[in-house]
């Protein structure tokens, strides 16, 4: 009875011992939250560091998602020129490589509503709003589906082999050469292509959590390019207006400069004539005054 005790009261002490801590946590939390609420600039700089972090580990884990994504394009386009006929076309495109994007794509689609019926992402709320018991048949639907595609994408790693060595053979043999295969590195590249091709469908599936960080993160980031944009556009403005006021004050002074010199000698040619001119100034209005005087 005793030992019971004391396993209850060892586990209590984990317990509260863990409350604290959660509590502590959430407090650090609540912290930040009313300082993002009150726009302080500490708070500020730490949303646009968080959201660029995110957007920077989101975008590599893109480009690795995209280059298996490229991996398995090339390791099933070739088979499926013999699936869907290798002779048509589409524009530019074959016939073999639009299926095999659109294999690529129903595969990531099902990647995708996997993620959202298991809830890990939330790209779709209205998938995660399911009750529980149609969650479960979708999850398990599209896992069968996600294996499906898999073992088709095996076996057609399995059939690209097969026919890159009857191409090389064919090839061989119209040069005029002798046909050789080493059977050893064959059957080690098969089932290495056909381990790809089953593993890459589950990789494209879980290639949707970065997608959704990255979509999340784009749109504080691009927020913030558009930021820095029009501040740069507004400063270059501001820099050509001030440019262009001080330099028109600068024209002003030269144009003072140059011109001084001229208006002095107008001036001090006004002051020689200017008792000429009270002169004849004079003279008229005491011509004008005997005129009238004489009238």
């Amino acid at each position: 009875y005793w030992r019971s005790i004391a396993k209850t009261m060892k586990m209590v002490g984990t317990t509260m011992t863990g409350l604290e801590e959660r509590a502590k946590f959430i407090d650090r939390k609540m912290d930040d939250y009313e300082e993002i609420r009150k726009g302080t600039d500490k708070a500020v700089a730490k949303l646009h560091s968080s959201s660029t972090t995110q957007f920077v580990i989101s975008s590599f884990w893109l480009l690795v998602a995209i280059g298996g994504i490229f991996v398995n394009f090339r390791l099933i386009e070739l088979p499926m020129s013999d699936l869907v006929g290798g002779s048509g076309s589409v524009g530019n495109f074959k016939i073999s490589e639009l299926a095999a994007l659109v294999v690529i794509l129903l595969e990531t689609f099902l990647g995708m509503a996997l993620m959202e019926v298991l809830r890990v992402t939330k790209l779709f709320p209205l998938i995660g709003t399911l009750d529980d018991k149609k969650r479960h048949f979708i999850a398990w639907a599209v896992f069968g589906g996600l294996l499906t595609f898999a073992g088709v994408e095996s076996s057609l790693a399995y059939i690209r082999d097969i026919i890159a060595a009857r191409n090389e053979a064919f090839t061989q043999a119209l040069l005029g050469g002798e046909v050789m295969a080493e059977m050893s590195h064959s059957v080690v590249a098969t089932v290495a292509q056909m381990i790809m091709g089953f593993i890459l469908p589950f990789v494209l599936a879980f290639a949707i959590i970065p997608l959704e960080s990255f979509i999340h993160s784009a749109r504080a980031v691009v927020g913030y390019l558009i930021e820095f944009i029009l501040r740069a556009i507004a400063f270059t403005f501001r820099l050509i207006g001030n440019a262009f006021y001080y330099l028109g004050s600068i024209l002003i002074s030269i144009y003072d400069i140059i011109a001084f010199p001229a208006m002095l000698l107008e001036t001090i040619a006004g002051r020689d004539q200017s008792p000429k001119v009270e002169t004849q100034i004079k003279q008229q209005k005491s011509s004008k005054k005997t005129t009238t005087e004489e009238e």
